[in-house]
Formats: C-alpha cells, structure tokens, sequence
C-alpha cells in the first residue's frame, strides 16, 4: 500500500470493560464515523450476551459492521478478520466516513493497522482429529509434550 492509497483509521483499544464501545460510538459521531469491531468473540453469531456485543441503544445510530458475522462453529483466522474488515474500513472510506476500529483483539488490530499480509492457510481436518484423539487418550499435558519435542518454541508459547 502506497502513502496515497492509505486509508485514515482512528483505533479505540483496551481491555475487556474499559468503555471502547462507547467511546467509539462517541468519536463517531463527532467525526462522522463508523465502527469496525476488532473484538475476537464479537464477530461470532450467537454470542451476544458472554461478549457484551452493543445494544441497538448503545450503538446509537451509528452503524456498527463486523458483529455477529460468522457462524459460531466457524474455524477463523487472523487472515480472516483482515479479509473481512479491509473491504468494509475501504467502503465506509470510499462513501466519506472514517472507519473507527474499536475492540480488544490487538493481533487483530495490529495486523489491519500495520497492513500485515498473512500468506492463506490450510487446515487438515484428519490432523486435527487425530491430535484430538490423542489428547483425549492420554491428556492434553502429553499432547503438549509431543509439541514440545517437535516445535520447542511454540510450545513454550502455547499454555
């Protein structure tokens, strides 16, 4: 992305219950802005109340986009969000309005932010179940040894 084709972003982050939505839905409105959730739980459907997803009240008019749009038993990445929420901050852009990023999901918001261009992904379904079997056979703390002898460094960094 060149200096001329960035898009102005105005970011309200922090931690769970610290008043993002509400400031966000505030900047909006001084700024003629729309909010982009950048919140890890909130994008999912169904999960309205655990996730403390905005009321049509706290919203206040202002239009709220990336909540409640993906199915709960969806797998979803990093390069999803970034795959939903570049199109959406460009269009609420291209129609004049500045895209306000509220949420607490910082690998979300960095990556959008810092334009970070993640290579797709691919999950194997038959590896995931056979990991599933193996942890339930003998224990999530021998799955985790087996990654620790294959990938030291990421299971120092996984619980």
């Amino acid at each position: 992305m060149t200096e001329a084709t960035k898009i102005p972003v105005l970011a309200v982050v922090g931690p769970t219950a610290s008043g993002k939505t509400a400031a966000g839905v505030m900047l909006s409105q001084c700024y003629h802005g729309e909010v982009v959730s950048a919140d890890s739980m909130q994008i999912y459907e169904g999960l309205d109340i655990a996730t403390a997803k905005p009321t049509p009240e706290e919203m206040c008019g202002i239009p709220h986009h990336l909540i409640g749009c993906v199915p709960m038993d969806a797998n979803f990445s990093v390069a999803d969000y970034l795959a939903l929420a570049k199109p959406v901050i460009a269009d609420i852009h291209r129609r004049g309005k500045l895209p306000v990023l509220v949420g607490g999901a910082g690998m979300y918001v960095s990556s959008l932010l810092s334009n970070v261009q993640l290579a797709p992904t691919r999950q194997d379904a038959r590896l995931r179940a056979e990991f599933q079997q193996y942890a339930a056979a003998h224990g999530n703390e021998a799955l985790h040894q087996k990654l620790a002898q294959l990938d030291p460094e990421a299971a120092a960094a996984i619980h």
